[in-house]
């Protein structure tokens, strides 16, 4: 009966964790950007809100964030209201400034036509709409729009109580931030149905054997 009920426990949480999508934290620059990301400030708990239509988006006084945000282990937990706040990641034809960052509302950023922070959007990839993009040394992500003027700026979040919104500023300025990947659930389901694997459940711990390799619930290895 103890086996059994082992079985089901494990049955039951697989299924709950495919169930919800899942983020997690990039830590190195990837050869391709192309995918569904979450923006995040971990210092002050908040998310970006790729929601945020054209008045909100770069609005003061936190109309464009999520906070009090759930992270455990380097991994946010997907709900509605954090799968609608992603922003996708997209190629250019600018071999220099080869990625875009669309938000959930349909809106490409970019730096404002100034020498001075900001933040604009536009509905297509406009020049000042390109960017560089990176993970530094820290796990800080740094993304770097296109301008003649304002090549030094980047992306970072302001926590100031009257302003509580991220936008691009001269490197260092505000708070640095980090972005998390979707890990889609399809991608963790096939590796449950995966004929080279099998559920293990040891000592009050759930892990998964694949090819002699531990691995958990989601796939990282242990």
């Amino acid at each position: 009966m103890k086996h059994i009920f082992s079985l089901f426990v494990l049955t039951v949480l697989s299924v709950s964790m495919l169930a919800e999508n899942t983020y997690v934290k990039l830590t190195a620059t990837p050869d391709d950007w192309v995918g569904t990301y979450l923006i995040v400030c971990e210092s002050e708990n908040v998310i970006f809100n790729g929601a945020a239509d054209e008045d909100e988006i770069d609005a003061k006084g936190g109309y464009a964030i999520l906070s009090d945000i759930a992270i455990s282990n380097a991994i946010i937990t997907g709900d509605n209201e954090i799968d609608a706040a992603t922003f996708t990641i997209e190629a250019t034809d600018d071999t220099d400034w080869p990625w875009a960052i669309k938000s959930q509302s349909g809106l490409y950023l970019g730096h404002k036509d100034t020498t001075d922070n900001g933040l604009s959007t536009e509905t297509s990839i406009k020049k000042k709409c390109r960017h560089t993009l990176s993970i530094d040394s820290l796990g800080n992500f740094v993304a770097t729009p296109r301008w003649e003027e304002s090549g030094a700026y980047n992306l970072q979040y302001n926590k100031k109580s009257e302003q509580l919104r991220f936008r691009y500023y001269e490197p260092d300025d505000k708070e640095h931030i980090q972005i998390y990947r979707l890990q889609e659930a399809s991608s963790i389901e096939s590796l449950h149905s995966s004929s080279r694997i099998r559920k293990v459940c040891e000592n009050g711990q759930i892990y998964i054997l694949h090819d002699g390799v531990r691995l958990n619930l989601l796939g990282t290895r242990l």
